[in-house]
């Protein structure tokens, strides 16, 4: 089974087919048949133990992930991994999120709680943590009804829970999410629209969403960015080095980003005129 996340090719191969199958039907839209970057031999836990906190230990050149209903070792150099996982898709979707937000954050990127929409050809990104409106926004510019045009087409939602952001040659670029919150049922033809986006979308506009009885936008400053942001962006590493590369990514988003809070009613989709 082969997958691509932010252009990170995963191959997964194990001998009980029947896993695999399920596997690769709940990431279909991810599907690639290029050659892939990493390998992982999947084993499966009989009786895992209670999920916890993920922990990432990163040494020698091996990278190791653990919580009760997995663990991984990969070595970095040879990119070839081995995972003992228990035989659930949401212990699995666990472990990937995993994965890719330890290796966007090395990558010049980082996965960021966020919903995240395709409009016009350009990414928008809603950060949130829990309970900010990111499903509630997201589920509100999917109904919202727009006629298709040359110059203006239906914007597509591309995630309500988790985006892949990098910074790539340069740009600000979002790519496609198969980490969704609410809306996950029912809602992968959003995503198998822009499954084949490799190279990403140019992110053009960051709004920190705030629930209101009104409609407006306004920017916020570097170090307000600097703060809402980092309480968004998913990372279990304790590496003072990871954190710091978090940090400069932030920056260097900031500077080639219009960020902004957005104030917004749940009453009808007037927000979207605005932003």
């Amino acid at each position: 089974m082969k997958i691509e996340i932010a252009n990170f090719v995963f191959d997964f191969h194990s001998e009980q087919k029947r896993i695999l199958n399920i596997l690769e039907k709940r990431y279909k839209n991810f599907s690639v048949k290029c050659r892939p970057e990493f390998s992982f031999k999947i084993s499966f836990f009989k009786k895992p133990s209670l999920p916890f906190r993920p922990k990432i230990l990163f040494e020698k050149k091996r990278l190791i992930l653990e919580r009760g209903d997995f663990y991984c070792v990969l070595d970095i150099e040879n990119k070839k991994g081995v995972l003992n996982i228990s035989p659930k898709v949401q212990s699995f979707d666990s472990f990937l999120r995993v994965l890719c937000s330890w290796l966007l954050i090395q990558n010049n990127g980082f996965l960021l709680h966020a919903a995240a929409i395709l409009k016009n050809g350009k990414g928008f990104v809603f950060p949130g943590k829990s309970g900010a409106g990111k499903s509630t926004i997201a589920k509100m510019i999917k109904n919202k009804i727009l006629s298709p045009t040359p110059y203006h087409l239906p914007p597509v939602v591309l995630t309500d829970e988790l985006i892949p952001l990098r910074i790539e040659k340069g740009k600000v670029k979002i790519h496609g999410s198969p980490f969704w919150g609410e809306m996950q049922s029912g809602h992968k033809s959003q995503v198998t629209s822009h499954k084949y986006m490799g190279w990403g979308i140019k992110l053009e506009k960051i709004f920190f969403l705030k629930k209101s009885k009104i409609n407006s936008a306004n920017k916020i400053s570097k170090s307000e960015f600097y703060k809402k942001m980092l309480r968004c962006v998913m990372s279990f590493s304790k590496q003072k080095n990871d954190f710091l590369k978090i940090s400069k990514t932030i920056s260097e988003i900031y500077r080639k980003t219009k960020v902004f809070d957005l104030k917004f009613s749940n009453r009808d989709n007037a927000f979207f005129d605005i932003i």
